[in-house]
């Protein structure tokens, strides 16, 4: 079996967390469902070649997921870090920058270990939504790359 790089999420079955794992099931699950293509109508057999797309395109938004928040541990968390997060959770929720030009007034008043904690309470935040929003965020970005393609 394969493995995401980057996640350090709890492992659940041979190097997989819970959600790469299932990603990487539902994938070869579709790769199944297009090599039994026969009997299945035209728009049937786009739609499970799309989504087989999309899987494909969540699995790398996951590995880049788990590279930007696998080490918090390890790293070193300044107030531009946090600056960035914050700015990322607003325009997530309210579709604002409400936080540009933060990261002194953070560095100056966080040690750095507040700044770590900080950083990974909002990480959650980040990783929550993106969790719940995989396949969309997937979709949205495979159409994109065509879209683009299709252009040059």
């Amino acid at each position: 079996m394969r493995t995401l790089s980057g996640c350090r999420r709890p492992y659940l079955k041979k190097d997989h967390c819970r959600r790469c794992y299932d990603l990487i099931r539902k994938e070869d699950r579709l790769k199944k469902k297009i090599r039994n293509l026969t009997g299945m109508t035209q728009g049937q057999a786009f739609e499970v070649k799309f989504d087989l797309s999309v899987t494909r395109k969540a699995i790398q938004l996951t590995k880049i997921e788990g590279e930007v928040f696998g080490n918090i541990s390890q790293r070193s968390i300044d107030g531009l870090n946090i600056e960035r997060q914050l700015s990322r959770i607003s325009r997530l929720l309210i579709h604002k920058d409400l936080y540009y030009g933060s990261a002194n007034t953070v560095d100056w008043h966080f040690t750095p270990a507040q700044k770590k904690l900080l950083y990974y309470l909002l990480s959650k935040l980040e990783r929550a939504y993106n969790h719940r929003h995989s396949f969309s965020r997937a979709a949205v970005s495979y159409i994109r790359e065509r879209a683009a393609k299709e252009d040059k």
